[in-house]
């Protein structure tokens, strides 16, 4: 059994105890999951995570230390992690897990979730893997939440977290799970089914990548940023092995007569220093007979390939929705700040939408600790409080304010016009100088500043 058809099962199984019905998903395969070769599409995750939450902050004013901490571990351990996983996979779920001192979170990718009831993004039911466990003797345990939002009788509406038990995907009690066995009675119960009334959402938060499903533009589900570029993915894979296999096939080698051959104390039979890049042969006419050892070293082309692969990297990048210059060189060749400003666009376009959408899934989480402490804690409700986020562009504004830092200080003399060049072109600035030179004098008025 795959593992897609084992937590298809569950999914099924789960749905019937309540007489749901599973929103259908469609499955999207990608290279996200592999860690035996290059996965283009984690290290584009990984690098938008990056921009998005580099240097920035989530800040809380008031509440109580529970919240301010859990805050605080979540931007330190699962901020990326969540955004990293949304972004890669399409969806992710933040789960609150506590043992009532101290909140934390578990991400939960797509594929390990299954939403059975919405209304455009508001999500009024779902299921999902709260954690799994492998015995020595290949048993595989799982224990599952469903999360739901119904009405009450007051006319407002309830919370609701259930839990469920898998043993090789078949129903088991709670405390046959490996990590529930030492529970008393009453913290099994409170496990099993837990309610807080007066609610107005799920105790979860939500990542979605922007990326459109264009399968299915209606679906609640998101899918990965490099979706619908598997073509693009291989010819990205397979400019990189020939540029390897290019390196590899003309690496230098090293020719030498047998007669420099010797033996060391157990007469066995030791090459000279180079190892696998000394090749012996039989011939004394090395060199036209005046060495006994010559050298074979082609010259490679890397800059071509080079080339290729770079092109092929950014129309990856372009394909995904995002600007040149995330996993290929920024481009620089631009020659005003708002070209410069245009340039990153879809990429900026990109980060801020996915800021929009982890303001609304922190926002939620935090509520949900505090939904959950006031129902559970002896020491009162916490306390008023708001969340504020402070996020850093400098990837923008320091391109753009780099251009005019360099027009001023060359209109007070301060650096020549190469130096500018040097940058705009992204080239060393002995190249930016030889070019001025060569460029015709009505190419080469002063700049307007």
């Amino acid at each position: 059994m795959t593992i897609d058809t084992f937590i298809d099962n569950i999914i099924t199984k789960l749905a019937a105890m309540r007489n749901m019905t599973i929103v259908k998903q469609t499955k999207v395969e990608n290279d996200f999951n592999i860690t035996n070769d290059l996965s283009l599409t984690s290290v584009l995750s990984d690098k938008l995570s990056t921009r998005i939450i580099a240097d920035s902050s989530i800040n809380v004013d008031g509440g109580n230390e529970i919240l301010q901490n859990f805050i605080k571990e979540f931007q330190s351990e699962d901020f990326k992690k969540s955004v990293f996983t949304g972004i890669g996979t399409g969806d992710c779920l933040i789960l609150i897990v506590t043992n009532g001192e101290i909140y934390s979170t578990r991400i939960v990718p797509n594929g390990k979730f299954a939403i059975n009831k919405n209304v455009g993004s508001k999500i009024y039911s779902l299921v999902a893997e709260g954690g799994e466990y492998i015995d020595d003797k290949s048993n595989v345990y799982c224990w599952w939440e469903m999360h739901r939002l119904v009405n009450n009788a007051n006319g407002g509406k309830d919370t609701i977290i259930e839990r469920y038990a898998f043993k090789n995907d078949k129903p088991i009690p709670l405390n046959e799970y490996p990590d529930f066995r030492d529970m008393t009675d009453a913290e099994l119960e409170s496990l099993q089914m837990f309610g807080v009334s007066n609610t107005n959402s799920l105790f979860v938060g939500r990542v979605k990548c922007p990326t459109i499903n264009r399968m299915d533009l209606n679906s609640p589900y998101g899918v990965p940023i490099t979706f619908g570029n598997d073509t693009q993915i291989k010819n990205v894979k397979d400019s990189l092995t020939r540029f390897n296999d290019e390196a590899e096939r003309k690496r230098t080698m090293r020719f030498y007569d047998k007669i420099l051959l010797k033996k060391d104390e157990d007469g066995n039979t030791v090459k000279p220093k180079g190892g696998d890049y000394l090749v012996p042969i039989n011939s004394r006419a090395l060199d036209g007979g005046s060495l006994p050892i010559a050298e074979f070293s082609p010259q490679q082309q890397t800059e071509q390939l080079e080339n290729n692969l770079n092109v092929n990297m950014k129309l990856l990048e372009v394909f995904c929705g995002i600007s040149p210059g995330l996993i290929t060189d920024v481009i620089t060749d631009l020659a005003t700040a708002t070209a410069i400003r245009s340039s990153l666009y879809d990429t900026m376009a990109f980060v801020r939408l996915m800021r929009k959408r982890l303001e609304v899934a922190i926002t939620t989480i935090a509520y949900s600790v505090e939904m959950i402490y006031n129902k559970t804690s002896t020491s009162g409700t916490m306390p008023k409080y708001s969340i504020s986020f402070d996020w850093d562009d400098t990837m923008l504004e320091n391109s753009v304010e780099m251009f005019n830092m360099l027009l001023q200080s060359y209109g007070i003399g301060e650096i020549q016009k190469g130096e500018i060049r040097s940058w705009l072109k992204n080239i060393p600035l002995a190249q930016a100088k030889q070019d001025l030179e060569e460029i015709e004098p009505i190419d080469t008025e002063p700049l307007a500043i």
